[in-house]
């Protein structure tokens, strides 16, 4: 009598090792597919906003009234550039652990429906500052005599009350940019982008914005700059893994029909 081959034991053997086999490559290549970064996250959600709200009331950064939200963001683009062409895994981790940049951070958000005005107040994940951004109208003006700087008073403004204000140093940037724009006010707004040279992080490097509004610095932002060709290559790698994806769906699809 023909016994069917699904309950023979060479069949449940083969079996077994298949199984453990795709287990043990699943296990060697998880960290892979999903990277564990290790994050000590000290600043709790409570005291993100309780600090953001006291530090925009105190410095006036936002409308009388604002209302606050708060969300914990991520540079994924950062991340995704750093693990796949600027050092691999280890380099995010010290990224991350070290202070150059926080690809991590909380953000504050104090706005007033309906109005232009807002502020915008980022933490490191350990509570340190890590920036801000003010949002003013186009025709705002705090002092005419003043409205309109000219680049090296501005630029001296803008180091002077990041040093002061928002505990950067400058010590590690150089000066690599600048930009003058002209509102309908005759108020002169600039740009000032500043970048230092480690960590070196494949052709990324970190950055440093500092905008000013007429006689006010109204901005103070890191960033991690990622070649822009990169965002390019990593569609292309998008598509294809997403191919792939679906033809392992079918073929899973199709087995376990069978």
């Amino acid at each position: 009598m023909n016994i069917a081959w699904d309950r023979r034991p060479a069949f449940w053997l083969a079996y077994v090792a298949l199984a453990l086999a795709c287990l043990a490559l699943a296990w060697r290549l998880m960290p892979a597919a999903i990277p564990i970064v290790e994050l000590d996250i000290t600043m709790t959600r409570a005291q993100a906003l309780a600090k953001g709200e006291a530090l925009a009331a105190e410095r006036k950064l936002a409308p009388v009234g604002a209302r606050s939200a708060l969300v914990f963001n991520h540079d994924v683009v950062a991340q995704n550039y750093v693990e796949l062409e600027g050092g691999g895994k280890a380099a995010f981790a010290a990224l991350v652990a070290g202070g150059a940049y926080s690809p991590y951070w909380w953000d504050v958000r104090l706005f007033k429906p309906g109005a232009i005005e807002e502020a915008l107040i980022r933490f490191r994940p350990d509570g340190a500052l890590d920036g801000f951004t003010r949002v003013v109208a186009e025709t705002y003006v705090r002092d005419p005599a003043t409205k309109a700087l000219a680049p090296e008073a501005a630029l001296a403004l803008a180091r002077e009350q990041a040093t002061r204000d928002w505990n950067v140093d400058l010590t590690p940037f150089r000066l690599l940019d600048q930009a003058q724009h002209a509102q309908t006010t005759g108020r002169a707004d600039h740009r000032f982008v500043f970048e230092r040279d480690e960590p070196r992080l494949g052709e990324a490097r970190v950055r440093l914005q500092l905008v000013v509004t007429g006689d006010e610095l109204t901005q103070v932002q890191y960033f991690l700059h990622v070649p822009e060709s990169f965002g390019r290559r990593f569609q292309e790698m998008r598509s294809a893994n997403n191919t792939i994806a679906t033809l392992a769906s079918l073929s899973a699809g199709v087995l376990y029909g069978i």
